[in-house]
């Protein structure tokens, strides 16, 4: 595994656990639960570079759960939701999930597709749902007065060809 995807993949897990950590209070109105949706894509053309990575944020989460007994004692409902690497279907994943799910309310969206988080853009400004991008995303995303529900986390595809 290269530095730069344990570096993606440390701050996807950080940003994953910040996301939930200050949105437990959201879950006080409603099941006890935070929902993460998971948008999977263990099928189509990409699936060999997710399915490692789904399946450990799946034991991460789990591992909050079960040992430290969830976020400030809120458990995480974990969804998932395939697209396939698809636009389209990312879109139903994220009309799907973006009230919530059986009492559990959604903090954040993390698409897992930058084609995915420029076709959510307008939508998470109308609903305000933070799409989170950790790895990819869109740099234009990085000043937050003008995209102020996209969070790009540590490089997006440009800036990473700007290093080489």
């Amino acid at each position: 595994m290269s530095l730069l995807t344990k570096a993606v993949s440390l701050a996807a897990t950080a940003a994953m656990a910040v996301t939930l950590m200050s949105s437990a209070s959201f879950a006080e109105d409603g099941s006890g639960q935070q929902l993460y949706p998971l948008f999977t894509y263990r099928t189509g053309p990409y699936a060999p570079s997710f399915i490692p990575f789904g399946a450990g944020n799946i034991d991460y989460l789990r591992y909050i759960n079960e040992v430290e007994g969830g976020v400030d004692g809120v458990k995480i409902l974990v969804q998932e939701c395939e697209t396939a690497y698809t636009i389209e279907r990312g879109i139903e994943c994220y009309e799907r999930y973006k009230n919530g799910y059986n009492g559990a309310l959604t903090a954040a969206i993390y698409p897992h597709s930058s084609g995915l988080d420029v076709a959510l853009t307008d939508k998470a400004r109308i609903d305000k749902i933070p799409i989170v991008s950790p790895g990819g995303g869109q740099n234009i995303a990085t000043d937050g007065r003008v995209f102020p529900y996209l969070y790009p986390l540590v490089f997006d595809y440009w800036s990473e060809a700007q290093i080489i």
